[in-house]
C-alpha cells in the first residue's frame, strides 16, 4: 500500500506549481505522482465550506488543472467583475509560467490527438462536477462523455454528440460577437453601479492620509501647552491618546479606500480587456472559419460549459460561461 504522506494544503499547492514550472510535468503526470506517494487530496464541504482531507479519493487531471488555473493562489479572488486581494501561495511570475506550461501541453496534446475536440477541458458535468472528455466510439461520430461515466464511477450523465455540443457552444460565441457592444456596455454599467471610481477613491485616500499627517501639528500644540504648564501631564496623555486614535482611524479609512480603488481599477481594466478580446475574436472569425480559428476563439472566450441535468433520452441544457463572467 502507498505510504500516506501528511502535507499541509499550502505545501501541496506549492509543490504542484514547482512540478509544473520547474519539472514541466503534465497535470496527469502530477496526479499520478501524488497518488503513487499517497498524498491525500482535499475537498470542500458543501454544508460548512470547510476543507477536509478526502482519503478515499484520488488526484485527477481536472483537480490538478483547477489548482493551476485558480488565480486565488497568486493572491487574487475573482467574483464576477470584482477582484479582492487574498494571501498568495505562489508569486505572480510562477503562476504565469504555470499557465504557459499548461498552454504548451495543450498544444502538444492537440497535435498528437486523433481528432480535434473544440471543447477539450471546458465541459463540466452538471450532475457530479467532473470534466467531460472527448471520445470517438467505433463507427460513430465523436462525442463528449463525463469522466466519472468513463471510469464507471456511477455518474448517470449522458454522453452527448460532439457535433451537436460544439454547434451549440459556437452559436453562443457568435451571439457574443454579434452583440459585443451590448456585452461591454453591460459590464461597464455593472462597474458604474458600484459607485466606485479608482481615481476618485485614490484622491479621497490621499486626503485622509494628509489629514492624518496634519494631526502632528495638534500634537506639537498640545506639547507646547504642557511645556508652558498650561495643562497637566494627565491632560497631555489624554490629548495624545485622542490624537493617535483619530490618526489610526483616518489611516484605516484611507487603507480601505486604497483597497477599493485597487478593486475598482481591476474591474475597469476588466471591461477594457473584455472589449479588446471580443474585438480581436471578431477579427479572427472574419478572417475565416477554419477549425483552428474556431478552436482558438472558443478558448479565448469560453471559461467553461456546464451540461445541466436532464431526463433520460433528452439532450441536456447548457450554461456557456464567458471568461468575463
Amino acid at each position: 500500500a502507498a505510504r500516506l504522506i501528511p502535507a499541509p494544503e499550502a505545501e501541496i499547492v506549492r509543490r504542484i506549481y514547482h512540478l509544473t514550472v520547474d519539472d514541466q510535468l503534465s497535470c496527469g503526470q502530477i496526479a499520478d505522482l501524488l497518488n503513487a506517494e499517497g498524498v491525500p487530496p482535499w475537498t470542500v464541504s458543501a454544508s460548512s465550506g470547510r476543507r477536509s482531507v478526502a482519503r478515499a479519493r484520488l488526484w485527477r487531471f481536472s483537480r490538478i488543472r483547477a489548482i493551476l488555473v485558480n488565480p486565488c493562489y497568486k493572491g487574487e479572488h475573482h467574483y464576477g467583475p470584482h477582484v479582492r486581494l487574498v494571501p498568495a501561495l505562489v508569486d505572480v511570475d510562477t503562476w504565469q509560467q504555470a499557465q504557459a506550461v499548461l498552454h504548451s501541453h495543450l498544444i502538444l496534446s492537440s497535435r498528437n490527438a486523433k481528432r480535434v475536440y473544440l471543447l477539450r477541458g471546458l465541459v463540466v458535468c452538471g450532475v457530479c462536477g467532473r470534466n467531460y472528455c472527448g471520445c470517438s466510439p467505433p463507427g460513430r461520430a465523436h462525442a463528449y462523455r463525463c469522466q466519472n461515466s468513463v471510469h464507471h464511477l456511477g455518474c448517470p450523465a449522458p454522453q452527448v454528440s460532439g457535433r451537436w455540443l460544439e454547434a451549440q457552444v459556437w452559436a453562443q460565441v457568435e451571439d457574443w460577437l454579434e452583440h459585443m457592444d451590448e456585452t461591454v456596455a453591460a459590464l461597464a454599467l455593472r462597474q458604474q453601479a458600484t459607485g466606485d471610481s479608482a481615481a476618485l477613491l485614490l484622491v479621497e485616500a490621499r486626503r485622509l492620509e494628509e489629514e492624518a499627517e496634519g494631526h502632528q501639528a495638534d500634537r506639537d500644540a498640545v506639547l507646547d501647552l504642557y511645556r508652558r504648564k498650561r495643562i497637566t501631564e494627565t491632560d497631555l496623555d489624554s490629548a495624545f491618546s485622542r490624537i493617535a486614535s483619530e490618526q489610526a482611524t483616518l489611516r484605516e479609512r484611507a487603507a480601505e479606500l486604497r483597497a477599493r480603488a485597487a478593486r475598482a481599477a481591476t474591474a475597469e481594466q476588466h471591461v477594457e480587456t473584455t472589449a479588446h478580446l471580443l474585438a480581436r475574436c471578431r477579427e479572427y472569425v472574419q478572417s475565416g472559419l477554419s477549425e483552428r480559428v474556431r478552436g482558438e476563439v472558443i478558448r479565448l472566450l469560453v471559461r467553461r460549459v456546464v451540461l445541466l441535468p436532464c431526463e433520460r433520452g433528452q439532450r441536456p441544457g447548457l450554461d456557456v460561461q464567458g471568461v468575463w463572467c
